[in-house]
């Protein structure tokens, strides 16, 4: 049995990848630092409230790019142990990591190299629906994009959820119930947190289970439609009539489990959660819609069997899981054609399997009316640094944009979209 215990070490040991590696990590962080406020020195701006249009919905000044700032999964950071080892070794993810993304965005939304005016949180706030002190840690973390007073002026940041499987099942007994998202989470308190959410928040299902967000921005008008994990057919319902109410508005469509790291649409839900996968969303809401033109996912992780990890006991008996690397450091984009032939962009993203359970990597969608693009990048306000990439095409955008390649493991990279500048969004207007 020797002959197997080591060639399981040798095959399951992790190897250093290009973000892990310190010489790649210093060449890297000397580029594109300076294209990210916060992350080289500590910059001053002046402050800047998002405005509220004639239409009383907030607003971005006309052609002027605007961010939408994404929250992969947070269950690592809130969890407050080792997440993949079920709290067996020492703690190790730290909540404040969460509190520093959240810190980031408060300070520097309103910055002109961000100009944020959304934050999407893809789920999976906490890993124990049951367990209540990660749901304070959560709620902590949160508070800071609620309404604040700076610099004299009061500030407001619209954000949204997307549950996720674990903010409503246990995994200590696999039983569902939304009790505790809803009472830390819940559409009163966030009305009272947010006086002016009348200015985003366009509709509301089950609390705040399914929401719908309206924002004006370089001259175009749109929506985000945030979906609870396998949402069911009322619900669905609901998002269809959603998007042919404003069929005026370009839409981004967000629901936890949307695709795997391969771009694959989910198949399935869990046991405990039945309802509507990613495919069926993808048949039944987001391919006949002529105006949703982003899908937006996390989840998506490469398991926890056995050719993925290892568990070797230390001298002192203590458990350590030794993680083996399969290439994949938790981004994906993927291209879909919708039923009127215009294409879907699908940006998955989930680092809870990397260092002390994600490191703080967020993401910044960039959108540059004038140059027609989508600007991606991954970053942490917490280590102050970028995600590679570990394939360096991705940083050429006409490798990204090739039609051939619909599937790519990138971090970073610039999609090509056609934004027109006020004009109705027809669905053949957007490649």
């Amino acid at each position: 049995m020797r002959w197997i215990w080591a060639l399981s070490t040798l095959l399951l040991t992790p190897r250093a990848t290009a973000w892990e590696d310190p010489r790649a990590l210093r060449d890297f962080e000397t580029t594109g630092l300076d294209q990210i406020p916060g992350l080289r020195g500590n910059p001053t701006h002046r402050r800047k409230p998002i405005a509220v249009g004639p239409d009383g919905i907030v607003t971005r000044p006309a052609r002027a790019p605007f961010s939408l700032f994404v929250l992969p999964d947070t269950q690592g950071y809130t969890d407050g142990g080792c997440y993949q080892s079920r709290g067996e070794d020492a703690p190790c993810f730290l909540p404040r990591t969460f509190r520093a993304q959240t810190r980031y965005i408060r300070r520097f939304y309103d910055h002109p190299l961000n100009n944020a005016i959304f934050v999407v949180h893809l789920g999976d706030v906490v890993d124990d629906a049951k367990r209540a002190l990660e749901w304070r840690r959560a709620r902590r973390a949160m508070d800071l994009l609620d309404s604040f007073r700076a610099g004299g002026r009061r500030h407001f940041i619209p954000y949204g959820i997307a549950p996720g499987n674990h903010d409503f099942i246990s995994w200590r007994d696999g039983r569902s119930e939304f009790r505790a998202y809803q009472r830390h989470f819940s559409l009163a308190g966030y009305r009272r947190r947010n006086p002016r959410w009348r200015a985003w928040l366009g509709s509301a299902r089950l609390g705040l289970r399914n929401s719908l967000h309206l924002f004006n921005a370089g001259g175009d008008r749109y929506l985000v439609l945030l979906l609870e994990y396998c949402p069911d057919d009322a619900t669905l319902r609901w998002a269809r009539w959603q998007l042919t109410r404003h069929r005026d508005r370009r839409a981004l469509v967000v629901t936890h489990a949307a695709a795997d790291r391969q771009g694959r649409w989910f198949r399935r839900c869990m046991r405990g959660k039945p309802g509507n996968s990613g495919q069926a969303i993808w048949t039944r809401l987001v391919r006949p819609a002529p105006n949703v033109h982003f899908v937006l996912g996390g989840h998506a992780g490469y398991g926890l069997g056995w050719n993925a990890w290892l568990r070797k006991r230390t001298a002192d008996g203590t458990l350590t899981a030794w993680w083996r690397k399969t290439g994949w450091d938790g981004g994906t984009y993927a291209r879909h054609r919708a039923a009127d032939g215009h294409t879907v962009h699908v940006l998955v993203a989930n680092y809870q399997h990397l260092y002390r359970g994600g490191h703080g990597f967020m993401r910044r969608m960039r959108f540059v009316p004038d140059g027609n693009r989508v600007e991606v990048v991954t970053f942490s306000p917490h280590a102050r640094r970028r995600l590679c990439d570990e394939d360096p095409r991705c940083a050429d955008a006409g490798y990204v944009n090739d039609p051939r390649r619909q599937v790519l493991r990138c971090n970073n990279l610039v999609i090509r979209y056609s934004m027109t500048g006020g004009q109705r969004p027809a669905g053949s207007s957007a490649r």
